[in-house]
């Protein structure tokens, strides 16, 4: 069975409404069918920003998928992200030279953001859509030879109602599911 790490991403303590409902819908789902994952909170790890760096990379090449789910936050990810980004993956380990440390792994996001899924197009308010917003991420990915997939998201975070949330939970521990099974060449 592969292995999925989510690493989670989010300044808000305790967490936000919105990703507290994923991660429980998630792990119910998850649970109820045998699977596991792995749940890596890094501004519950670092609050100082203090990483450490070895234990990190240890996490990453322990799993096959790497998740990581974050708001959406100036059209990036927040600044702890950001920041793991620039101190875990080092270049002779992830990238560069002979060392290729998470070579063939998956890396995909799960964000939220506050905007309506048609809020993020050439044509509205945003500009962009979500894949373009993410062009620096999915370049860092494949730079560490990585499969890149496409963003999910879980639009229009701030006016979700409880029901919502919990459809939000399980459509994210479905397709949670469904990279599990395809990694295992199921799906």
């Amino acid at each position: 069975m592969r292995k999925i790490l989510v690493t989670y991403a989010h300044p808000e303590h305790p967490p936000s409404r919105v990703n507290r409902a994923l991660r429980q819908g998630a792990q119910a789902l998850l649970a109820s069918r045998g699977l596991e994952v792995t749940w890596h909170d890094l501004y519950r790890k670092y609050p100082d920003f203090m990483i450490r760096i070895g234990q990190e990379q240890a996490l990453l090449q322990a799993h096959e998928v790497l998740v990581f789910q974050h708001p959406l936050f100036w059209y990036s990810v927040p600044a702890l992200l950001k920041h793991w980004i620039d101190e875990v993956l080092t270049e002779g380990w992830a990238y560069g030279g002979k060392s290729r440390a998470l070579a063939g792994k998956t890396w995909v996001h799960w964000l939220t953001a506050g905007g309506s899924a048609s809020a993020y197009s050439r044509d509205e308010a945003n500009g962009f859509g979500i894949q373009h917003l993410l062009r620096p991420l999915e370049r860092t990915a494949l730079l560490c030879d990585c499969r890149w997939l496409p963003p999910q998201v879980t639009h229009a975070s701030l006016t979700l109602t409880d029901e919502d949330l919990a459809a939000e939970g399980q459509r994210y521990g479905q397709w949670l599911a469904r990279l599990v099974a395809a990694e295992d060449g199921d799906g």
